[in-house]
């Protein structure tokens, strides 16, 4: 009886961790097989270490089981950062599961007298907790992964989870902590539980000042983009104005050149101030008034700092933004100006080195979706298969800059909001990028 209880429970708190964990990671399982076979080890580990004794072993076996099924699964992760999520999840939950265990322990004495009662309250709690993770936005996992790359308190961070691992495991196993501290452990749990507690609170909310302060960064070089591109408008406009002067003028000579029927005069119009016009209305700066539809304010930047250096790289670009464009307020911002910026920056790499040296982005609403279709010339030689590898990269060095492509496809694969359709046509690569309006994105592990 007290075996299968056993069995139960580390089935229960297994599964959970498990659960956050493909969470946490933005892991999307594609088949069943590799989510089985996490949770099996995970709990043959887990009861194996329990049955001899060794509680604390369960830890150490889940972190290394966790770091290498990110490390097969999210080949992007550095070994540092699948160790920091592998802990931090398995910290937050064990702890998480230990606290609401001493709370029932405290108040409610009759459950633990009653195994049946036991089980229910496990389950209850199992179920409940999964139901508030499932109620946590993607955005906060997103934002979590983006955090920890270019964290510049991630180290810290990390040595303070495991810092704080070795005391839980002390905590859960007095009997393995040193000497000098086996009786502080036993007689001070409530202290030790406090510390720990305050650790992960000092860990979160370091993360969030992270993610605060990037974001701060992301809107002043969206700011700055913001007033260039204000200032080009404002160029184009004055030279809008000084044509619009100048085309009275010459609609009034050219008036008198036909009542006289000269025709040399009127030629002389034509190649002196009718032609040199065609460089005006071919202008490409006209393509910036285009996005004035574009209503999001950090979408006009960054899109407007893209086009800018387009034509930096002697680009042809092409915008078309049909009518008035307002990001759904269901769509993450954050998220869509991180994958734009990835795709536009693929797209004018790749047109730089073609001979067509073509960029397009066309912008615009549906009724159920919203679409960005960025379009861009490729060089002859180019192979699409290569281009849909994990990690293809148009950067000179694949191995150090690889990865942006492949942030976005498990942005891709981990939303059922968003989805990305690459096409190859006539040396010419497009991106539809399709996000769906008033989706209330959840994560889901396929079955």
């Amino acid at each position: 009886m007290i075996l299968s209880l056993l069995a139960t429970n580390v089935l229960l708190v297994s599964s959970f961790i498990v659960f956050v964990f493909l969470r946490v990671t933005l892991i999307k399982i594609e088949c069943k097989i590799p989510l089985l076979s996490l949770l099996i080890v995970i709990n043959l580990c887990s009861f194996a270490a329990l049955m001899l004794g060794y509680s604390w072993l369960i830890y150490a076996l889940t972190v290394v089981i966790f770091t290498g099924f990110l490390l097969i699964h999210k080949k992007r992760f550095s070994i540092f950062k699948a160790i920091f999520l592998s802990v931090f999840t398995l910290l937050m939950v064990s702890f998480i599961n230990y606290t609401e265990q001493t709370i029932l322990s405290v108040f409610f004495q009759q459950i633990y007298q009653n195994k049946l009662l036991w089980i229910a309250s496990n389950v209850l709690l199992l179920l409940i907790n999964i139901w508030i993770a499932l109620k946590i936005p993607n955005s906060v996992f997103l934002r979590l992964n983006r955090v920890l790359e270019n964290s510049r308190i991630f180290f810290g961070c990390l040595l303070l989870l495991l810092i704080l691992l070795l005391l839980f495991v002390f905590l859960i196993s007095p009997e393995i902590s040193p000497d000098f501290m086996r009786g502080f452990v036993t007689v001070n749990s409530s202290k030790l539980e406090l510390l720990i507690s305050v650790g992960l609170f000092l860990i979160l909310i370091g993360l969030v000042i992270e993610a605060y302060l990037e974001e701060q960064r992301i809107n002043t070089q969206l700011l700055n983009n913001l007033t260039i591109y204000t200032e080009k408008i404002e160029s184009i406009n004055e030279e809008l104005a000084m044509f619009r002067h100048d085309y009275k003028n010459l609609l009034y000579s050219l008036q008198i050149a036909i009542s006289y029927e000269d025709i040399l005069e009127i030629k002389r119009i034509y190649e002196e101030t009718i032609a040199p016009t065609k460089k005006i209305i071919d202008n490409e700066e006209f393509e910036l008034m285009k996005l004035n539809r574009l209503k999001n304010m950090e979408l006009k930047a960054l899109i407007s700092m893209k086009i800018n250096t387009a034509k930096q790289a002697k680009l042809k670009v092409i915008v078309d933004v049909p009518e008035v464009f307002i990001l759904d307020t269901s769509i993450d911002l954050v998220v869509v100006i991180r994958l734009l910026a990835i795709l536009l920056d693929n797209a004018i790499e790749n047109s730089a080195k073609s001979e067509l040296k073509m960029f397009a982005i066309s912008i615009f609403n549906k009724n159920e979706t919203q679409e960005f279709v960025i379009t861009n010339s490729v060089q002859a030689e180019f192979d699409f298969k290569v281009m849909k590898k994990t990690k293809f990269s148009s950067k000179s060095n694949p191995e150090e800059h690889g990865w942006g492509l492949l942030y976005v496809k498990e942005i891709v694969d981990f939303s059922d909001q968003f989805d990305l359709q690459t096409s190859f046509n006539e040396g010419a690569v497009t991106q539809h990028l399709i996000i769906e309006k008033n989706h209330n994105s959840k994560k889901v592990v396929n079955e």
